[in-house]
C-alpha cells in the first residue's frame, strides 16, 4: 500500500462558522465567501474548492491557489449548496476532501404573480397570468380550503407567461386554486 503524500495533514476542515457575504443583484442571485484553515508543515501548492447541489456530489471545482478563502457567486435563491476543500502539492497530488459544509441561499421574497381564473363554455377552468421569467410553481387544488393537492407543475418561460387548463373542474363541486412557488 502506498503512503498517502498528505498523511501528515491534520485534516482540512472548513471553519464551522462560515463568513458569508451576500451580494444581491437584480436576478436575486447571491454569493457566499468560505474560509478554511491552511495546512502547515506540508508542501502545499494550493487548494481546490468543490461545490454541488447535493451532498458529496460536487459538480464544480475552483482552483483558488494558495489562498484560504474563496467567494462563489451566482448562487440561486432558495437552493442549498454543498462545499468541500482539498489541498494539492507541487506535483498535483490532491488530499482527501475536507469536512463538508452546506449553505442555504436565502430566498428573496416571491415575485408578484398576476393571475386570473376563467372558465370555458364547457366549464373547464383555465388559470393564466404573468410571473418572473424562470419561476417554478405547483398548482394546488382544494375542495375545502383545508386540504391542498398539487395537480401540476408550471415553469414560466422567458416571457413570464403562466397557463394551466383543468378539464375536470366541471365534474367536481367547489374547486379552489392557488400557486405555490417552488423555485425563484
Amino acid at each position: 500500500m502506498l503512503a498517502h503524500p498528505f498523511r501528515g495533514f491534520r485534516g482540512l476542515g472548513l471553519l464551522a462558522g462560515l463568513f458569508t457575504v451576500f451580494s444581491l443583484n437584480a436576478r436575486g442571485q447571491n454569493s457566499v465567501t468560505l474560509a478554511w484553515n491552511q495546512e502547515n508543515g506540508a508542501s502545499i501548492a494550493g487548494y481546490r474548492l468543490y461545490s454541488g447541489s447535493a451532498s458529496q456530489t460536487y459538480t464544480n471545482m475552483f482552483d483558488v491557489g494558495n489562498r484560504s478563502t474563496a467567494t462563489v457567486s451566482n448562487l440561486v435563491s432558495g437552493r442549498t449548496y454543498y462545499f468541500a476543500v482539498t489541498a494539492y502539492d507541487l506535483t498535483g497530488i490532491e488530499s482527501v476532501y475536507s469536512s463538508e459544509v452546506s449553505f442555504l441561499v436565502p430566498s428573496n421574497s416571491p415575485a408578484p404573480v398576476n393571475l386570473s381564473l376563467s372558465f370555458t363554455p364547457a366549464r373547464n377552468a383555465t388559470l393564466s397570468g404573468r410571473a418572473a421569467p424562470g419561476s417554478e410553481y405547483d398548482v394546488l387544488v382544494s375542495s375545502n380550503l383545508t386540504t391542498w393537492v398539487s395537480i401540476a407543475h408550471l415553469v414560466t418561460g422567458t416571457n413570464g407567461l403562466l397557463q394551466f387548463a383543468e378539464p375536470i373542474a366541471r365534474a367536481v363541486g367547489a374547486r379552489y386554486y392557488r400557486l405555490q412557488q417552488t423555485s425563484p
